[in-house]
């Protein structure tokens, strides 16, 4: 795993984490994707480590080092933001 340092909000590879605050649109986003969205260390964690195949990853920069370890084997891009971009990308601080 080589993570994805990316900088603009608008960047297209995130367009599955634009807008997670509205709750109408995540589940649609879910249901006509055929994906779930895990949100946490801990839950990014369990994720890795079951049978589910993980489509991608979103954290900031603190939090990717404390899961780097974990997500070494993973076999989806890994994308790493900084806090503002998260912000903007998710509507929320995702990893408090």
């Amino acid at each position: 795993m080589t993570p994805i340092h990316l900088d603009d909000p608008n960047d297209p590879r995130l367009a599955d984490y634009v807008a997670l605050t509205d709750v109408e649109l995540r589940r649609r986003v879910e249901g006509d994707r055929g994906v779930f969205i895990v949100e946490g260390a801990l839950a990014i964690e369990r994720l890795v480590q079951s049978s589910y195949a993980v489509r991608s990853v979103l954290t900031n920069r603190r939090a990717f080092e404390r899961l780097r370890d974990v997500l070494a084997d993973v076999d989806a891009p890994v994308y790493v933001v900084a806090d503002d971009v998260m912000r903007a990308t998710v509507g929320f601080d995702l990893h408090r």
